[in-house]
């Protein structure tokens, strides 16, 4: 089994929410085969071409789902986790044995289509987060969810 967090937009070297990203995506290999995976963003020029944008990001996102994953899409619409509900979650998804892939879509979100054909949604907050504190935070509440199901000390609740 295998957990990739695939996402829209490029990772900076430089930018220091991306740089928290990589290093969760890093602690996470200590607890299973995690990948972060990014596609480059279509280009817009005005928010009248955001469908057209959000089609070729599906499609792009789209080639890269491993054959029978479980689809999650990061999405404002999603259920909203509590960690240890995200633990218990992720226990789930660990036990079916299914590759899992986390979705994160472009500026303008991920294609109406996309967002349909996933098997969940989870919304990681009522607020609107910009794109590369997602992917953080994301990544952190996944690690943060494993140190739970290990009984590590990482988790004070």
């Amino acid at each position: 089994m295998r957990i990739t967090l695939l996402g829209v937009g490029s990772l900076s070297a430089k930018d220091h929410l991306d740089l928290a990203a990589q290093d969760y995506a890093s602690r996470l290999t200590h607890y299973a085969r995690f990948e972060l995976k990014t596609v480059d963003a279509a280009p817009r020029k005005s928010t009248a071409q955001d469908d057209a944008a959000e089609r070729t990001e599906a499609e792009r996102l789209r080639k890269l789902f491993p054959n029978g994953a479980h689809v999650v899409a990061l999405h404002e619409t999603g259920k909203l986790h509590t960690t240890v509900q995200l633990s218990a979650r992720l226990q789930g998804w660990l036990n079916a044995g299914r590759d899992v892939v986390l979705l994160q879509g472009g500026p303008s979100g991920l294609h109406p289509e996309l967002l349909k054909s996933c098997a969940e949604q989870w919304s990681l907050s009522p607020l609107t987060l910009p794109h590369r504190m997602a992917r953080a935070v994301a990544l952190e509440a996944l690690y943060r969810a494993f140190t739970v199901l290990r009984g590590e000390p990482y988790h004070r609740a």
